[in-house]
């Protein structure tokens, strides 16, 4: 997600966005609960960013289908 290698992938170099203002206080429930949010965060970008590039692809098929005047699979033409 980061692009960064494993060993570079520290939590200095992941986006500020990814992190909720909870504190990192050393006490194991309270960095889980930190952990979570980090791991939530993450997951929630995934998915936007994998639902964004399956709504271009389906926008370049359908502007494909329209322009060779065939309707993509399970579609009908208009």
């Amino acid at each position: 997600m980061t692009g960064l290698p494993y060993r570079k992938a520290i939590k200095s170099r992941l986006p500020k966005h990814w992190f909720d203002e909870l504190p990192h206080t050393h006490v194991a429930l309270d960095d889980a609960i930190e952990q979570g949010a980090l791991f939530c965060n993450m997951l929630a970008e995934l998915r936007a960013t994998h639902a964004a590039q399956a709504s271009a692809a389906s926008q370049t098929d359908d502007d494909s289908a329209s322009d060779s005047g065939t309707a993509p699979e399970g579609k009908t033409a208009l």
